[in-house]
C-alpha cells in the first residue's frame, strides 16, 4: 500500500512516529512521509537542515518531505503556537506541489500543544 505519513515530527527527531514508519516500511508499504524541518527539542533547526536545504529527502527507503516552519525557539506560548501553525500552513502549500501520489491511507500523527486535562489543574466537586 502506498501510505502517506503526515506528522511535524520525524527524523532525526525522536518520536513514536518513527518506529510506527519503520514497522509499515518493513511490512512491505511504500510511505511518503510530510513533515517540518527538525528543531525539536532544542527549539534550532538542525545542522544540515534549512528552508532551502533538505527539504526532500530520503530514510530507510521512505520519502520524506519536508515543510518550512518557525521554529519552537525557547518554546514560549507564542513561539509553539507560531511553530504548529507555520507547519499546518506550510504543509497545506507543500502537500499541493509535492504529492503526486495516489495514497491508500493517509496516517496523520499529531503532538498537541494542548494541555491534557491531567496536565490542567482543576478542583474537584465533591
Amino acid at each position: 500500500m502506498n501510505i502517506l505519513i503526515v506528522s511535524q515530527y520525524f527524523y532525526p527527531e525522536i518520536f513514536r512516529i518513527n518506529d510506527l514508519a519503520n514497522e509499515f516500511q518493513s511490512k512491505g508499504h511504500q510511505l511518503t512521509i510530510l513533515t517540518g524541518t527538525p528543531n525539536y527539542p532544542s527549539g534550532q533547526i538542525f545542522d544540515g537542515y534549512g528552508i532551502f536545504k533538505k527539504n526532500i529527502d530520503n530514510y530507510k527507503g521512505m520519502r520524506v518531505l519536508r515543510c518550512p516552519l518557525i521554529p519552537r525557539g525557547s518554546a514560549s506560548s507564542l513561539r509553539l503556537v507560531l511553530n504548529y501553525v507555520s507547519f499546518v500552513f506550510s504543509s497545506i502549500i507543500a502537500s499541493l506541489f509535492l504529492l503526486n501520489k495516489d495514497y491508500d491511507i493517509i496516517f496523520v500523527f499529531e503532538v498537541s500543544f494542548l494541555p491534557s486535562r491531567r496536565q490542567t489543574p482543576y478542583r474537584s466537586l465533591s
